[in-house]
């Protein structure tokens, strides 16, 4: 079927998965150019290729619809056709509103994700959306985890262990360290072989979120990024977006984008 709808642009919101990603499919067959707008970008989303672009977005945020339409006017010059796909909030978006400073809603996205409260010795699992207080430590080695900050500031986060604080404010800075045990033991060591010498975290959202490791932290900006610690060395490497990067030993910001990565090193003695 020819619907017409060849080289015209069209914002689809919700376009992730479902009745969204659907629709997506639909007007890349009949040759439109779509602004996939969603909270999180999928394998299935990544798979439709150069005619769909990807805009992190969360529509509470009332700032979203404006950025995602100047995205599409920016990128192919106009709109055509506007799908919105958002009709309700997800599962768990009825935990009362995050307070900056005090506490973040954390949404298990996949596979297994394990919590440990401030002042306690064990990790529980995390079922379903739960309001979760700054200082909480996440397991995501094997699982997925929306966070959603004060300022309706989301981000997926997976692979790693990590501990959360914030900042203060409308748009609080939200950090994640890595916190997984990482053994730097004297080179030739025996059991130096045999330790955990890496950690990593990976993030995928928009908002002001910052992944702290040894050597550096990687502050976001609507992208997906990697933090990889190793005991002399911090890698961050950007997929999607741009990230800023503050190197501890150097004492300074460096921008990394898309495609990029930066190294920062220890300090020598």
């Amino acid at each position: 079927m020819d619907l017409e709808l060849s080289g015209r642009v069209a914002v689809v919101t919700g376009a992730s998965k479902g009745i969204g990603l659907a629709i997506t499919e639909a007007l890349v067959r009949e040759g439109a150019r779509v602004v996939a707008a969603s909270r999180s970008r999928t394998p299935e989303l990544e798979a439709l290729g150069g005619d769909v672009l990807h805009v992190p977005a969360d529509l509470m945020d009332p700032d979203a619809p404006a950025e995602v339409i100047g995205r599409a006017v920016e990128t192919f010059g106009g709109l055509d056709i506007l799908v919105n796909n958002a009709g309700g909030p997800p599962p768990g978006d009825d935990l009362p509103a995050p307070v900056a400073g005090k506490n973040v809603n954390a949404l298990p996205k996949s596979g297994t994700v394990r919590i440990r409260l401030p002042g306690r010795k064990r990790f529980v699992r995390l079922d379903e959306g739960r309001q979760i207080p700054v200082g909480t430590t996440v397991d995501t080695l094997k699982g997925r985890v929306t966070l959603v900050a004060a300022g309706g500031q989301t981000a997926d986060f997976y692979g790693g262990i990590f501990k959360i604080g914030q900042g203060k404010g409308a748009r609080p800075l939200t950090t994640l360290t890595l916190t997984e045990k990482l053994s730097c033991p004297k080179a030739g060591s025996a059991i130096a072989a045999a330790k955990k010498k890496t950690r990593r975290l990976w993030g995928d959202g928009s908002g002001r979120f910052r992944t702290k490791g040894k050597h550096s932290a990687a502050t976001v900006v609507g992208t997906r990024w990697l933090v990889e610690d190793r005991c002399k060395s911090t890698l961050t490497r950007v997929v999607r977006g741009r990230v800023s990067v503050r190197d501890f030993a150097k004492k300074k910001t460096v921008t990394v984008r898309a495609g990029k990565r930066y190294t920062a090193r220890a300090k020598r003695k």
